[in-house]
């Protein structure tokens, strides 16, 4: 490839644009019905995205969040709201957008997606009033009572959206055919819209008031018509100007008259206070408002007094409003900030900026429900609030943009209180009052009724409120409580001891008799956090770390693949500084602060140990009976525990045994029965370890099992969630138990068997078949034994309410069967399951290594494919044979066969006969039952999966689409053989009777009435298909039991109709049909078959009743449906190109599907996902079963919306390598072998606390499945291409896995410890107790140098005496003053904790001894670096030192001084017992400097620092920095970056300019800038091969890409900056961070020889061909005029031509090490990526990206491309750019069908083979972490 550049052509840069990761800050929140009429989601919007939640309670009684749908509408959203419309039964959703933009949404059920309704656009020039900032987002507020809502445009009008408050329909109300649809229609086909027509405002010229700056508006409860209260400062202040100007805020109310459009003022107060933030409605029969500000808080009513309430000093001199109340007792504080949330009439929660949460109560007069003055008390700690929502007065939701957004469960208890809020004891409500009705200390209990001044918070000591009582109830207690505590009339006396007489009652009423008590008991909460969501903002620094466990040093050197793996720098991990100083986490406050994320797009997973296997090609991983060794433990429950591994690591021996130190610590120790290990095995008197060898009685093992587990006590007392049978996932519950005890290896002509525990050593003599290869390994009984489990759990629940004469003989019973079974012995089906090991023609099921039953399947036809879900197998045979193969139970094996174990008798069965040419049709022996089913499709079986639904939700949908009509285009040839004998299966109790045609064919589909027979249609190509061929040609393929023709079909019964119900709102109200179909036993078992014709087929077991059809499979369309009752046309309409385009035939069909797994995901595993593998990627549909509550009923014209559903997922997950490195013919070699193979796919359920599908080939993927209901995609390409994948839990390996590589070996490994991969990226949080500020970490000490921060209350100031000195002024302020903090800085050093897992809970990073090095109190350390300054001490004259500026500020009167720091981390001798003392921090330099220290940068050995308003270069000598040169500078640089000798200097205003410094003349030169004025956030240096470009991110989120281009006439001979490529961030981005590309693929791994010849050959002449690549940067030094120029275009010319031979792709180089990525962290917690790409790749992209947009439509009417464009901070004279492809978009191509896919193409002239290599190319150059 020829790099050379053409310098007579303008530099040109092109770059593509991507999230790494979306926002994770939360904006808004609400809490409504949108996707259900009944149930409500939290919706949550994150910059541009949209997400929404369930709250659900899973089966262990945890609340967490359930994901329910997520998408992108491309621009952030300022604000939402939710509207019920008339006439519909879902919420709608109100979204505006900057600048005055509004978007309807609500959510279509049928598509499950959410649609766009209605767009509202008010960026007019006429309301902009020729400005261009504008101080407040568009405000959207609701109408209390849904008659409209305002939004705020221009800060100074109001657009108002009237809603319809009438229905009108077109057709006839009274028509009854149209009752039952009348609600599903959408309102476009209505004679209306929702929304009338909308109007705009001007608040100043509508009212005659001056409202200009508008705080907060609200509407009003309780007015005819709607009401809104704006709260504005028509001249503002500030504090300094208080004493001239305060009290400058006022509230208007707007009445709203909406057919003629006017809104008169109703109500007017001024001389409110000038902090003034925020107001809230005070719903009825309350009313009016409450204002809050940041010093104090207000009520305000238009008929009555006002009254108010400070919260510190400053609220009663800074305004004249009256205060007639003192500060609370939790006081002082400030609000500002703040967030409210209304919890009843009378009560608000208040959560302000520090993360604390207050109650504000409204104290009433009974008598005239008028507000007396306001209660405020503290009621706990949360997170710093943005938005808060109540969900259901149980849970509360607090969204952040700080923290982590938490759910919070409220608890209630009774508060008793005072008229001042104060606490006082609850006995006081019963006493009388006294002669003044007043209360002495003598009186109060414990001498104490109120909290002290000092409390920060009200214990909860009161009665506690149950959580089902609602605000009513609490409310009527409140009441009653009232009632109650009034005096008696004989006791009541005056305050002037004047006794009221009947005169008196007669003039003034009986009121007076019965005076408010000055105490009452209001409502109290308590809240705790439930759950969570992950926020990384705001990024203060993204720098770049080692990861411990695969740095250089650390690991073995002999190791060369993982010596590769550090040369291409797949030990680099990406770090983000994220500064929290709100809180410290205490035991009290889980909730965390600040810290340093450590951050991975990709697992690198820590290696145990690796040993050669060559040609091995799958394992599998077995559960078995205890494999025990002669380890010293304490005997103790013969139930092995899981075994936590030693810290030393393995060593291999020579002869290949894996030999594991045998080093235990006291957590390691394991309670094991030690039992002999017997030297040779027998074949017939074998015995197994551990194991019984005699089952006398089957109740005395469930009732000695049952002492072994632990009890589940079930009481209807108790709220917590019970386990339930049904939902019971046994194989995972009793995998995270049980340790593995086998390896199951195997070839393509033989096995091997390992044997795991202490170390792993081959078993030469079992029972398993090693002369063969094996196509499958799996675990039977898990269900069985978790059955027993359960039956003796509930029998020992149960035993509480018998009497205890029979508890007395049950307990004597057990005892005497405990002592006939030793508890040294463990039993099969009981303690561990059993092994079936599938060969190609036979069967073997095996008790841990002994032999029990072989089955012989087939003799000519190999069996080639296998799927298992305990405890069936399905077996696919190569001539297309499918055999079903069942487990049987322990109480049918003991009735089939009650025969000892003793016997060792090995059954051996057949399903051949005599002549071998008919199999026969089942077989049953003592443990298996096989049985040939039958399937409707005559195309032959291409992949299948087995599947368990414990939860039940997917069974209720398949069995409700059983009785559908049949497809009409196909033969219906489904029968039922009829079983030879009813047996009993866990999760299918209802069998068939002999000879009936469906296993229960009374059973009611959901949403059924009754249909009339029709005999299936035939289209006419089916009938000329048989007019050819003829029906027998179906009879030679499968068995002749099936009757052709319609004679013998059996029509359904019912079948979905929409007839049946009259309307929709009373279809909610009727019982759901879904209950009486829960209530039958149906079978759970279903098998998900993929036939070569493209149908996919759902089937249940084991009677094989077809339940699901989907026809075009292949094409992987966005949504599944079932196609029983689609014809043949509106098929053939759906897949068919609407275009009418032609395509190749290589195009057309669509790659085929390798293989399936169905998958379940969510806390309860209730979610199943169908996973599809192809060549090219891998696709997720997720079925829409939600339970009967759940499940919205769809009602529509369309006849297969009300059937079950599987959504495709939008989560790309590609396959497809580069086209560069398929093309290689080794690896093409490679690549068809892994296509070839099966069993890919492989799950796991406990690997390191995480559980999902592992995808092995070529490139292998993590797909980690979360609590939430989410998939997580993650590659794993440090190992390159893994053969195999097993999960492996034992003592070797705990919570680990075990896998292959294409280097012939076998590794075991874990997750990296402490990463949680729940996320979008690999998180490991690391909480520092000083708020890390900046992090660098040093390579040479693998050390990290971690400046931080902790705060304190500032009581002083620093003033100028008259002498000119500095002298500190302490100050005294009242008690109620809010106090300033001031930051305290230090530096301190960390060391990675080589030995932190997530089981001994060490610290993952450890404090080293004696670094700390504290700074002054008033002292700010701006900047740290690692510079490589000269030195005399290395070989290449450069030595990393860290390098530090601070800066002492004390105030506007004292100059401010800077100061360098210049550190070494050195080595020296440890101290005894602490070995991280081997590093010592040596300080080089310190010295002050005149000005303050704002950036640092190293060039050329020098430091270069940024002093005030000057640069200056220092080099070291000694211990001295000495100045070298110095240039004037702009107002404040705050970030230097240097390349060569070019240094990039980035101003706060002035953006960025060009230096260079000329070492040999010792001049630094300025030689470059911007010209446009801009504030700039970070910058940073664009590399692109020879090209060099200059990136500058400003405060509105633009992304400019600079080139220095002296020939652009635009340039003004080099002055200007020249640019090149710009767009718009979604966020603002606060720092950066730049990478080398490299190519990165697992495929890679095939020719490690040549690659490490490259990578040898690039590190050998790295220099050179930096050299040659930064040629233009070298001629620039050298360029004075611009007379040099042709010279220079020349010297450019003969360089390029010279270094074609370099640059060629047969070098060995990969080019794309030169091109370097930039990484983006922002303020809302999400990381942008931006590289660049070559221009041919760009103009591809943007076409299809062009032809995506068209075809995907803009969500909320944002296209893309306006919303990431280029925002002008002020009128340029330059057009935008662009130049930037749009990443997500693109990756967006990779979720379509493959039809769209093919559209797409054609019309953007290119082929779909091209698009796809374009995105592999990206995904393998950028993956750097």
């Amino acid at each position: 490839m020829n790099t050379g550049v053409d310098t007579t052509k303008p530099t040109t840069f092109s770059a593509v644009f991507k999230h790494i990761s979306p926002p994770t800050a939360v904006d808004n929140c609400l809490y409504c019905h949108l996707t259900h009429p009944k149930l409500k989601n939290l919706v949550i919007t994150r910059g541009g995205f949209i997400e929404i939640y369930n709250v659900k309670s899973s089966a262990s009684g945890e609340t967490r969040f359930n994901w329910v749908y997520g998408t992108s509408v491309y621009e952030n959203i300022a604000d939402i709201v939710t509207v019920r419309f008339t006439g519909d039964l879902l919420d709608s959703l109100l979204l505006s957008f900057p600048e005055a933009k509004v978007a309807v949404m609500n959510f279509n059920p049928v598509t499950f997606e959410l649609r766009t309704l209605s767009l509202h656009n008010y960026e007019f020039e006429n309301l902009k009033s020729g400005r261009m900032n504008f101080t407040k987002l568009p405000i959207l507020r609701l109408d209390p009572h849904q008659r409209c809502a305002v939004m705020l445009v221009y800060d100074r009008h109001l657009a108002v959206l009237p809603f319809r408050r009438t229905e009108v329909l077109v057709s006839a109300e009274t028509d009854p055919k149209h009752i039952s649809v009348r609600n599903s229609l959408l309102w476009q086909q209505r004679a209306t819209a929702p929304l009338l027509a909308t109007f705009t405002t001007c608040l100043s010229t509508s009212t005659g008031e001056k409202i200009n700056n508008v705080l907060d508006m609200q509407f009003l409860y309780g007015f005819y018509e709607p009401t809104l209260l704006v709260l504005y400062e028509p001249i503002g202040t500030w504090a300094g100007r208080v004493s001239a100007r305060r009290d400058t805020c006022c509230i208007v109310a707007l009445s709203f008259n909406l057919q003629k459009r006017t809104n008169p003022v109703i109500w007017f107060q001024e001389s409110l206070p000038f902090d003034c933030r925020s107001v809230i409605s005070v719903p009825q029969p309350i009313g009016g408002v409450v204002v809050m500000a940041a010093n104090s808080i207000l009520y305000l009513k238009q008929t009555l007094p006002s009254c108010g309430l400070p919260l510190n000093c400053y609220a009663q001199i800074s305004t004249n409003f009256p205060m007639r109340q003192d500060v609370p007792s939790c006081g002082p504080l400030s609000i500002d900030g703040c967030r409210v949330v209304t919890l009843n009439e009378t009560q608000f929660l208040i959560g302000t900026r520090s993360g604390n949460l207050y109650l504000l109560s409204l104290w009433l007069e009974q008598a005239t429900q008028t507000v007396t003055s306001l209660l405020f008390h503290k009621v706990g700690h949360a997170v710093p609030p943005h938005c808060m929502v109540l969900l259901e007065s149980k849970y509360l939701f607090i969204g952040s943009r700080f923290c982590d957004s938490v759910l919070m469960k409220i608890d209630y208890s009774l508060l008793c209180v005072d008229a001042n809020g104060k606490e006082v004891d609850h006995q006081l409500l019963n006493q009388s009052s006294g002669t003044n009705n007043t209360l002495k200390d003598s009186e109060l209990v414990d001498g104490k009724s109120i909290v002290e001044d000092d409390s920060d918070e009200i214990p909860n000591k009161c009665p506690r409120i149950e959580e089902g009582e609602n605000d009513k109830t609490i409310s009527k207690s409140l009441s009653q409580s009232t009632k109650r505590n009034t005096l008696d009339e004989n006791d009541i006396i005056s305050d002037n001891h004047y006794k009221f007489d009947e005169v008196d009652v007669e003039l003034y009423g009986e009121s007076i008799l019965s005076p408010p008590s000055i105490y009452r008991e209001i409502v109290n909460y308590s809240f705790k956090v439930v759950d969570r969501l992950i926020n990384l903002g705001p990024m203060g620094q993204l720098t770049s770390g080692e990861v411990p466990c695969l740095a250089p040093g650390n690991t073995d050197p002999t190791d060369e693949a993982l010596t590769y793996a550090q040369t291409e720098m797949h030990h680099v991990e990406l770090m983000a500084c994220i500064p929290r100083s709100f809180n410290v986490p205490t035991e009290k406050n889980p909730v965390s602060g600040g810290g340093v994320a450590l951050l991975h797009t990709s697992v690198r997973p820590r290696g145990l140990t690796a040993f050669e296997l060559p040609e091995y090609m799958s394992l599998w991983s077995l559960y078995g009976p205890p494999i025990i060794t002669p380890v010293q433990s304490i005997p103790s429950s013969p139930v092995s525990k899981p075994s936590i591994g030693t810290n030393s690591s393995p060593t291999t021996a020579p002869n290949g045994k894996l030999e594991i130190p045998e080093i235990h610590s006291e957590e390691e120790k394991i309670d094991e029965n030690l039992v002999e290990k017997p030297t040779e095995l027998n074949e017939d008197t074998e015995k197994t370890i551990g194991v019984s060898e005699s089952i006398t009685d089957n109740d005395a093992d469930k009732e000695t099992s049952k002492d072994n587990e632990p009890v589940v006590n079930i009481s209807d007392e108790n709220e917590k969630a019970v386990v339930n049978e049904d939902n019971f996932d046994a194989e995972s519950e009793l995998s995270s138990d049980l340790t593995h005890s086998y390896l199951l290896l195997t070839r393509e002509d033989s096995t091997m068997i390992l044997e795991v525990s202490h170390e792993i050593v081959e078993l030469e003599v079992s029972g398993f078949n090693t002369t063969e290869m094996t196509v499958g390994a799996f675990n039977l009984g898990f269900e069985y034994i978790q059955q027993v489990r359960w039956e003796t759990n509930k029998n020992n629940n149960n035993s509480d309410n018998i009497p205890d004469q029979l508890t007395t003989i049950a307990t004597t019973k057990l005892t005497e069967q405990n002592e006939i079974k030793s508890p040294k012995e463990y039993v099969v089906g009981v303690d561990y399951p059993y092994i079936l090991q599938v060969s190609p023609t036979s069967l073997r099921l095996l008790d841990g290594p002994r032999l029990i039953e072989y089955v012989q399947v087939t003799l000519e036809w190999r069996i080639h494919l296998a799927s298992c879900a305990d405890p069936y197998i399905l077996l696919c045979t190569e001539d297309d044979e499918l055999f079903l193969v069942r487990l049987k139970s322990q109480d049918d094996i003991n009735r089939f066969s009650p025969i000892k174990k003793s016997n060792n008798k090995i059954i051996t069965s057949t399903l051949i006969d005599e002549n071998g040419d008919q199999p026969a049709k089942s077989i049953s022996t003592t443990h298996l039952e096989v049985i040939r089913p039958k399937v409707k499709q005559v195309s032959a079986p291409l992949c299948f999966s087995l599947y368990h639904d414990h939860s039940g939700r997917l069974t209720r949908w398949l069995w409700a689409c059983k009785d559908l009509p049949a497809d009409s285009s196909f033969f219906n040839l489904h029968t039922t053989a009829s079983l030879d004998h009813l047996v009993s299966c866990p999760g299918t109790t209802s069998w068939p009777e002999p000879g009936s045609t469906t296993p229960a064919a009374d059973t009611i589909a959901p949403f059924a009435s009754p249909t009339e027979k029709s005999a299936p249609l035939i289209s006419a190509s089916e009938e000329e298909s048989i007019l050819l061929y003829g029906e027998p040609i179906e009879i030679c393929k499968r068995e002749g039991s099936v009757a052709l023709g319609n004679s013998t079909l059996q029509l359904p019964k019912f079948s979905l109709s929409t007839t049946s119900y009259s309307s929709l709102n009373n279809s909610l109200t009727e019982t759901n049909l879904m209950d009486d179909l829960a209530e039958e036993k149906l079978s759970k078992y279903f098998a998900f078959i993929v036939f070569t014709n493209g149908v996919l087929e759902i089937y249940s077991l084991p009677d094989f009743t077809l339940l699901y059809e989907v026809h075009h499979f292949t094409d992987l369309p966005q949504m599944l449906i079932d196609h029983r009752g689609v014809s043949s046309e509106q098929l053939h309409k759906q897949y068919t190109n609407s275009q009418n385009v032609s395509y190749t035939e290589d195009d057309s069909i669509p790659p085929p599907i390798l293989e399936i797994l169905v998958y379940p995901i969510g806390i309860d595993k209730d979610r199943p996902v169908l996973m599809v593998r192809t060549s090219q990627e891998i696709a997720f549909f997720e079925a829409l079963c939600p339970s009967p509550d759940e499940s919205y009923p769809l009602i529509s014209g369309t006849f297969y919306e009300g059937r079950l559903r599987w959504r495709r997922l939008p989560l790309p997950c590609p396959l497809v390598a580069p086209r560069r490195v398929r093309t290689d013919p080794k690896i093409m070699d490679v690549q068809s072998t892994l296509l070839t193979r099966t069993h890919m796919l492989r799950s796991f359920e406990n690997i390191g606390d995480h559980r999902g599908v592992f995808v092995c080939g070529g490139n292998p993927i993590w797909l980690f499945a979360t609590d939430s209901g989410q998939l997580r995609v993650f590659p794993h390409s440090i190992d390159g291409i893994m053969g195999s994948f097993a999960p492996l839990n034992a003592k070797i390996c705990h919570s680990g896995f075990v896998y292959f590589t294409f280097s012939n070996e076998m590794r075991l490994a874990t997750l990296p410890p402490g990463y949680s991969f729940n996320e979008h990226l690999g998180i490991k949080w690391i909480t520092l107790d000083p708020v890390p500020y900046y992090v660098q970490y040093h390579v040479e000490s693998k050390t990290y140098a971690v400046v931080g921060i902790h705060s304190e209350p500032c009581k002083s100031v620093f003033r100028l005496n008259a002498e000119g000195n500095k002298e500190e002024d302490v100050l005294v302020r009242p008690k109620t003053c809010v106090l300033p903090t001031l930051d305290y800085y230090s530096l301190q050093m960390y060391a990675p904790n080589l030995n932190a897992n997530h089981r001994n809970k060490q610290p993952p990073w450890l404090l080293i001894p004696n670094t700390l090095i504290e700074f002054e109190p008033w002292e700010v350390v701006t900047c740290l670096i690692t510079a490589q300054l000269a030195s005399e001490e290395t070989f290449h004259g450069t030595k990393d030192y860290l390098a530090l500026g601070a800066n002492l500020t004390y105030g506007e009167e004292i100059p401010v001084r800077g100061r360098i720091l210049i550190l070494d981390v050195i080595d020296v001798v440890p101290e005894p017992g602490q070995p991280l003392t081997r590093h010592k921090l040596k300080i080089i330099h310190d010295g002050e400097q005149k000005g303050p220290v704002t950036a640092l940068t190293s060039c050329q050995g020098h430091l270069i620092s940024a002093i005030g308003q000057k640069i200056y270069i220092w080099t070291l000598k000694n211990t001295d920095l000495v100045g070298v040169a110095f240039v004037d500078s702009e107002l404040y640089i705050h970030n230097l970056l240097c390349v060569k000798n070019l240094v990039l200097a980035a101003d706060v205003l002035k953006s960025v300019q060009l230096l260079r410094f000329q070492s040999d003349l010792r001049v630094l030169s300025v030689v470059s800038r911007d010209n446009i004025s801009r504030e700039v956030y970070t910058s940073n240096f664009f590399v692109d091969g020879r090209r060099l470009g200059f990136m500058v991110s400003d405060e509105l989120g633009n992304v400019t890409i600079y080139s220095y281009d002296p020939l652009d006439p635009s340039s003004r001979s080099g002055r200007r900056l020249v640019r090149c490529a710009d767009m718009r961030l979604p966020s603002r981005a606060t720092c950066s961070l730049r990478v080398a590309n490299r190519l990165r693929h697992a495929l890679l791994s095939v020719k490690p020889s040549s690659t490490t010849t490259a990578s040898a050959m690039t590190a050998g002449t790295s220099a050179t061909i930096q050299d040659s690549t930064n040629t233009v940067l070298d001629n620039l030094s050298r360029v004075d005029s611009v007379n040099q120029m042709n010279n220079l275009r020349q010297s450019q010319q003969q360089s390029t031509a010279a270094q074609q031979g370099t640059t060629n792709p047969n070098s060995g180089v990969d080019p794309e090490k030169f091109r370097q990525s930039i990484y983006f962290g922002s303020q809302n917690g999400s990381i942008y990526r931006i590289g660049p790409i070559r221009d041919k790749m760009y103009s591809r992209l943007r076409i299809t990206e062009k032809n995506l947009i068209h075809h995907l439509g803009p969500i909320c009417g944002m296209p893309p491309k306006s919303c990431w464009s280029y925002n002008r901070p002020q009128p340029e004279l330059a057009n935008p750019c662009g130049k930037v492809a749009d990443g997500d978009l693109i990756w967006r191509y990779l979720t379509l069908p493959h039809c769209q896919r093919l559209e797409i193409a054609k019309k953007s002239g290119q082929s779909l083979e091209s698009i796809m290599d374009d995105i592999a190319e990206l995904i393998a150059t950028t993956l750097h972490f």
